[in-house]
């Protein structure tokens, strides 16, 4: 169902996405398309979730939490937010 969601450009769906991501254990590969992906889509207000968790999982990688606030940071530069 995730894959299906990240065709869907909304911030519903992006909150969706969020969501799936805090309650399932993802490969790399789909970790990272969900985050580039929720940067691009979620609302401003809402983009505190990503990073928090992003933080928390990773806490003790600062170079992974590093290379995922990138992933989102282009999701981000895809919208026109730089």
């Amino acid at each position: 169902m995730i894959k299906v969601i990240l065709d869907v450009p909304s911030k519903e769906a992006a909150l969706f996405a969020m969501r799936y991501l805090q309650n399932h254990n993802l490969s790399h590969k789909e970790l990272v398309s969900n985050l580039e992906y929720i940067g691009r889509y979620m609302d401003a207000e809402n983009l505190t979730q990503p990073i928090e968790f992003i933080q928390k999982k990773f806490s003790d990688d600062l170079d992974g939490q590093y290379a995922l606030f990138n992933t989102m940071q282009q999701g981000l530069r895809q919208r026109g937010v730089n």
